[in-house]
């Protein structure tokens, strides 16, 4: 039971707050099971749940409940990737309106990306001093403010510019949709957590070029934004009112506060009282600085933030060529070319559906041939699958294209890859959760920087590539560089994970 009362209590504050009257009876038999974290913390603090049942803890929560919490995170991240993806069809009428080549079209598209490895480092702070849900709220009011002005004036100089704010607020929902889960769900469980959180987010490659599509055969390319913008707001309201607290630090805190002033029961007031906690325990700047110190200490995150950079690199490429391809290959209409998106969502809804399952088995059948105790390279078998599907799906798609197959030969190709790229990501988040647990957030702040940036900047060149090697050979060369540096990865992670993972965790610990 000691995995149900893991918790971090580094921010609980008793300098501003009293801690808890009623009796703790629950920490002896933690620090006999072995939980050096809930140890180190209950000496420090004296505050942890009321024994592993305690209803309070969100590992307790009725399935519903968690369902509610998931889907909305869910409906934030789909938002999210349509805004990174819904220009595509509408690239081609941005370059005319506003005389510019398509090196600058991309990048008014892909500088989203970019503005999501930035925001990440920001709402990992955020997310883990005052809580899952204010950081949520603040991110996506900030988004929906600088996408509804993005197009305003017909200025390419505003619209990258927002475009990069959009993104940094946008963030948040990608960035703290898996903690949120991994806050409600234990390690066994971890497949089936990012199946609910992904359940939306699957369809946002696809539904928003196609959305984006049928926008530009009604309306101007500028309602692409407005009407994006109508759409989160709608989830920023789904969010406000039942969206839950779920880390567990700041429930604690609420906790305290609100039996340091019991006459108070105000939501607003124990929400006040944790951050204040909060902030006077820990400042903001620490919580800054914590992913780039586990990029710098850690050299696991080296390996994560490799097949991720990787996985996204090649990812975006394909994302965003699709509608070119077939609207300049196949000679589709916009609003057609964005209907083949949909192989999108089939490969990564497999991925959901199936994939999720397997990766749970996986990881019992290796947990229980370890006596019971589960280790983040449980997470690589499933890993490798990915690694090799997505170079799979990749040949063939470009192929078929280099030689005018059937648009359902291309689509088989896109939907194969996708399913090895789902996988990939899948795997190695998984990984990195099980070994960051309550500081997930910064860690997944640290490798998303890079897996952002090459996201970004690698589909800007893509279109000279195509046009110098075509479909075939471009997707060859970018095939063989998966396999060349993904395989590599994977086996260090299996055979030397464990040991490399042991690097610098000390001195992380007494950080904290």
């Amino acid at each position: 039971m000691a995995s149900q009362a893991r918790i971090s209590l580094s921010s609980v504050s008793t300098a501003t707050v009293a801690p808890p009257a009623r009796p703790r009876h629950d920490i002896e038999s933690a620090i006999d099971s072995g939980d050096a974290t809930l140890k180190r913390y209950s000496q420090k603090y004296g505050a942890t749940w009321d024994g592993p049942n305690d209803p309070h803890n969100p590992y307790n929560w009725r399935f519903s409940r968690k369902l509610r919490i998931g889907t909305i995170a869910s409906f934030g991240q789909l938002v999210a990737y349509m805004s990174a993806s819904m220009i595509a069809p509408a690239l081609f009428d941005i370059e005319h309106e506003l005389r510019v080549d398509d090196t600058v079209s991309q990048l008014i598209m892909l500088i989203t990306f970019l503005g999501f490895g930035i925001g990440q480092f920001i709402f990992a702070a955020l997310g883990e001093v005052l809580g899952r849900r204010p950081a949520w709220i603040a991110g996506n009011v900030w988004f929906v403010f600088w996408n509804a002005i993005a197009p305003v004036g017909k200025s390419t100089e505003l619209l990258i510019f927002a475009r990069l704010m959009a993104g940094i607020g946008a963030s948040v929902n990608i960035l703290l949709a898996v903690p949120i889960m991994q806050d409600l769900f234990s390690e066994d469980d971890r497949g089936k957590s990012i199946a609910v959180v992904s359940s939306l987010t699957y369809f946002g490659p696809a539904l928003g070029p196609i959305l984006g599509g049928l926008v530009m055969q009604k309306l101007r390319w500028h309602w692409i934004f407005w009407i994006l913008s109508i759409g989160n707001t709608s989830v920023f309201f789904m969010g406000y009112f039942f969206l839950e607290e779920t880390y567990a630090p700041s429930l604690l805190r609420q906790e305290c506060a609100a039996q340091a002033a019991p006459t108070s029961t105000s939501p607003l007031w124990k929400l006040w009282s944790s951050m204040r906690a909060a902030q006077q325990e820990t400042g903001l700047s620490e919580h800054f600085f914590r992913p780039f110190r586990l990029f710098v200490t850690r050299p696991i995150v080296y390996l994560i933030t490799g097949v991720l950079a990787l996985d996204m690199a090649v990812y975006c490429i394909i994302l965003s060529s699709i509608s070119k391809l077939y609207t300049e290959e196949y000679h589709t209409s916009e609003f057609t070319g964005s209907l083949h998106y949909i192989a999108v969502a089939i490969g990564a809804t497999i991925n959901g559906q199936l994939g999720s399952k397997i990766m749970d088995r996986i990881f019992a059948v290796l947990k229980r041939r370890n006596k019971g105790v589960g280790q983040p390279e449980f997470r690589v078998p499933y890993l490798v699958p990915g690694l090799l599907i997505m170079p799979a799906g990749l040949l063939w798609l470009g192929w078929s294209a280099q030689h005018g197959l059937s648009w359902v030969m291309v689509d088989f190709g896109v939907g194969v890859f996708t399913l090895g790229s789902f996988t990939t990501a899948q795997a190695v988040n998984a990984y990195q959760v099980d070994e960051f647990k309550d500081f997930s957030a910064s860690a997944l702040a640290a490798t998303f920087l890079l897996q952002n940036v090459l996201g970004f900047l690698m589909p800007i060149w893509a279109p000279k590539m195509y046009e110098a090697l075509g479909y075939g050979w471009g997707n060859s060369l970018v095939a063989l560089a998966m396999i060349l540096v993904g395989s590599p990865m994977a086996a260090v992670l299996w055979f030397r994970g464990a040991k490399i993972r042991a690097i610098g965790r000390k001195d992380e610990l007494d950080v904290e």
